[in-house]
């Protein structure tokens, strides 16, 4: 009778053990590091996103501050009647219109543009009180609060009768003292534009050198004339006699 072998079970030997061990380590390490990898690309992904995000907020921020600077300026034109204040506005807006403007009978209002270099439009509102110094009331209408950080005040004047051309201007200059106290006066009782007046104080400051110390020049310049009127030869003989 044959004797059969039994099979002799296999085993795994130390170096086999061992040479597993380090398959399993280095799977793990890559395993590890492709997680590390792919947190890594999150988190960088993460803060992109926040940087873009801070981005976008500074350049909403940066356009809000530029409207609320961007001022439209306001030109008013004043001085006495039939003097051509109608006749300057109508050569700086229209320069190539050929037909004559009609007088202005009370409050006129247009406006200019032109094109930016850098794109876009400028836009400037341009008003005219007619009528002369007897419509000077309505000077409150075009030079409010809203139009104060770029208005300019144009006073025209007949050159060819000097009395009344430092008569008017003296009344429109009073008549712009009084109106710029009186918004002035609204805008330091709201503590939100209080602010303004000081601004509109330092930024008029420095266009004259030495502080302000041209204003009483314009002042002696501005100020009518001391007047005199002459007196016929019988007056002078009578006054002569006494």
């Amino acid at each position: 009778m044959e004797e059969t072998e039994t099979p002799k079970p296999v085993s795994r030997s130390n170096s086999t053990i061992k040479s597993d061990g380090k398959n399993d380590t280095a799977a793990t390490s890559s395993a590890a590091a492709a997680a590390s990898a792919a947190k890594g690309e999150v988190d960088e992904t993460a803060a992109e996103s926040t940087d873009v995000k801070d981005i976008m907020k500074l350049l909403v921020r940066d356009a809000k501050k530029a409207a609320a600077l961007a001022v439209e300026p306001t030109v008013v034109f004043v001085g006495t009647a039939g003097a051509g204040k109608t006749s300057l506005i109508a050569r700086f807006t229209s320069p190539d219109a050929d037909a004559d403007p009609k007088p202005t009978l009370a409050l006129e209002y247009t406006f200019a543009r032109r094109n930016k270099s850098g794109g876009g439009k400028d836009l400037a509102h341009v008003w005219e009180v007619g009528g002369g110094p007897g419509l000077a009331g309505l000077l409150d209408a075009p030079l409010h609060e809203g139009a104060l950080r770029a208005a300019a005040l144009v006073i025209v004047v007949d050159l060819s009768n000097p009395s009344q051309a430092f008569a008017c201007a003296s009344l429109w200059l009073e008549r712009l003292r009084a109106r710029l106290a009186e918004l002035e006066r609204a805008l330091r009782a709201r503590p939100a534009t209080a602010r303004l007046v000081e601004q509109l104080r330092e930024r008029g400051a420095k266009r004259f050198d030495q502080g302000w110390q041209a204003r009483a020049w314009l002042s002696r310049c501005l100020c009518p004339p001391p007047t005199h009127t002459p007196r016929n030869r019988q007056e002078t003989r009578r006054e002569r006699r006494k």
